[in-house]
């Protein structure tokens, strides 16, 4: 008869995975004649079982050829735990109104839900078409749930905006001779009239033709709706200079980064107002809005007659050093009795194009001499500006007297068993790709006869994979994979 025979052995994979390796505790056999052993299995633990109900069949027999079956069912479960997706969903939905409009009332195509169980819905939305949209900025939310209770909520926005009411540019004028102050006229051009319509009233700072201080004046219109609320504003800059100033001359330095030797600077060419009329000034520097500029500093002198603009243009270098020669990876095997060993390799160069010299700082040097492992060399080149590039190689010492191959992890057991219900001329067949580790960490290759998730036709397949350290040292993992169906 079998002992400890399971009552049933059960798993659990995703919904839209075709199964999974299942194990259990082999059961064993007993009889009076105490000589009782398995003489046949349908599976072993381990094997992979397809998505539903498999009977796993275990046969005993004694010395006198008395036989005993146990059947017991192993069950895979698919189970859903993945959200549904929102599928065309709105990007972004933008409307303008007039200005003291409230809002507008807006329309779209919902979105529909997707599920990899093939059923999904909307189970709550924020808002549903046609919604009224007030001014401003809003987000409308979807929910969708699946069968499961899986659920997933994506959103998108709505803005509203009031049309624009063309407001002033800004105004630079100039001063009458011997005069602080300067009269100024603009043409109010927003829509006065649509404002009035809504029972709205404005204030403004300022009026067209009123007189303005020398510098800088800030012109302000704010709209209010009938509750005395703020819908909306208007601003521009008066600018009154006196006669003969300059006006787009850089106060401070321009300072920018270059990627090579040079970059482009973008100028704007400052002009004097006289007489009521801007006249741009002479580049003294022979420069002009958009040319190169090497790395360093660039005094630029502009003038017309008496006025004259002086400022700088400082150009930094943010290139690293170009590496002309890295030292590739070096392996040394130690003779018998040696600890350590002199390496020599061709020093690493770099030139950089702004300076002249680069220095160069470095861990180890030709001719040190280095232990059993992996060690790194590393060199760094900075120029003048403190740009750096690296060099690094890895120095690879092998012990005389390596005899040891390299570890292997995650082999895996002897035999891999998969069955699939479905009748295909091969199959996809997946395991942990085994890994290998050197106790002097030096590198190791590998090369295998298959790969994870290959495919594999129905009966026994043997796979290899081959680990070799540096020095010639060899581990093996074998293993079969047995495909029935």
């Amino acid at each position: 008869m079998c002992v400890n025979i399971p009552a049933g052995v059960s798993d659990t994979v995703e919904l839209g995975t075709p199964g999974t390796l299942v194990s259990w505790t082999e059961l064993t056999c007993s009889d009076l004649s105490g000589t009782p052993e398995v003489t046949s299995r349908s599976h072993i633990p381990n094997s992979f079982f397809t998505v539903g109900s498999t009977d796993v069949t275990y046969i005993c027999i004694d010395a006198s050829g008395n036989t005993e079956s146990c059947v017991f069912p192993v069950t895979v479960i698919a189970i859903d735990t993945t959200p549904p997706q929102c599928v065309n969903l709105p990007n972004e939905i933008s409307k303008t109104v007039k200005l003291g409009t409230p809002g507008i009332e807006i329309s779209w195509i919902e979105p529909t839900c997707s599920d990899i169980s093939g059923t999904a819905s909307i189970t709550t939305r924020s808002h549903t078409p046609p919604s009224f949209f007030s001014v401003g900025m809003a987000t409308v939310s979807y929910t969708c749930t699946d069968l499961s209770g899986n659920s997933e909520t994506c959103t998108f926005p709505v803005t509203v905006s009031t049309a624009p009411h063309n407001c002033p540019e800004n105004i630079i004028v100039e001063t009458n001779v011997g005069e602080q102050t300067a009269n100024v006229f603009w043409k109010e051009t927003f829509e006065n009239n649509t404002v009035w319509n809504k029972s709205a009233y404005l204030t403004a700072s300022h009026a067209p033709g009123d007189d303005f201080l020398l510098g800088n004046t800030m012109v302000l219109y704010t709209f209010y709706d009938a509750d005395g609320i703020i819908i909306d504003s208007c601003q521009f800059c008066v600018t009154v200079v006196s006669g003969g100033m300059i006006v787009g001359c850089p106060r401070h330095a321009i300072v920018t980064s270059a990627k090579g030797m040079s970059t482009n600077v973008t100028l704007h060419n400052p002009v004097v107002l006289s007489d009521g009329s801007p006249r741009n000034l002479s580049s003294l520097t022979k420069v002009s809005p958009g040319d190169n500029f090497k790395v360093g500093v660039t005094r630029v002198t502009y003038r017309e007659d008496k006025a004259i603009c002086r400022f700088t243009i400082i150009v930094k270098d943010i290139t690293p050093p170009e590496l002309v020669h890295c030292t590739q990876d070096i392996l040394v095997q130690l003779q018998p009795g040696e600890t350590s060993s002199e390496v020599n390799w061709v020093v690493p160069k770099a030139r950089d194009y702004e300076s002249e010299f680069v220095c160069v700082q470095s861990t180890h040097s030709p001719g040190d001499r280095f232990e059993a492992g992996l060690t790194t060399v590393t060199y760094t080149f900075s120029d003048n500006a403190g740009n750096e590039a690296t060099c690094k190689c890895g120095v690879h010492v092998a012990r005389a007297d390596d005899t040891n191959p390299p570890n292997i992890v995650n082999c895996p057991e002897s035999v891999l068993n998969y069955e699939f219900q479905e009748r295909e001329d091969n199959y996809e067949v997946f395991w942990r790709t085994p890994t290998a580790a050197d106790d002097l960490n030096l590198p190791i290759a590998v090369s295998s006869s298959h790969s994870n998730r290959d495919r594999f036709p129905i009966g026994s397949t043997d796979v290899t994979y081959i680990f070799t350290d540096v020095v010639g040292n060899v581990a093996t993992c074998r293993f079969e994979v047995y495909i029935s169906g």
